[in-house]
């Protein structure tokens, strides 16, 4: 999952694998998310992709959260945003963590 590891350290939080933002997009994005962050207690990232390598919208959010350590606090609370672009319905995905799925 590329990005998802070595940008942890980094605080990076907008990964546009589908290079969909402009670079002040991408600039204001992240600004949004860490004060959303700061407020709600929640790491949030925000991903999207061309390709999600196969997999479904819900395994490739949850595959990108797990291997980017993301999380808050003990119990690892936050929330992914992706936009898969290639698929054609949205999907929503619960528990410890949320991952949120939009699919173009």
């Amino acid at each position: 999952l590329p990005g998802a590891v070595s940008a942890r350290a980094e605080g990076t939080r907008v990964f546009d694998n589908a290079n969909l933002f402009s670079e002040s997009e991408k600039a204001e994005i992240e600004r949004t998310v860490a004060k959303v962050s700061a407020k709600t207690k929640l790491d949030l990232v925000v991903v999207t992709t061309g390709s999600a390598e196969g997999k479904s919208s819900e395994a490739y959010a949850d595959d990108f959260y797990d291997a980017g350590n993301y999380g808050y606090g003990s119990k690892l609370s936050g929330a992914l945003y992706l936009i898969d672009m290639d698929k054609p319905h949205s999907h929503q995905h619960g528990g410890r963590r949320d991952s949120v799925a939009f699919e173009q």
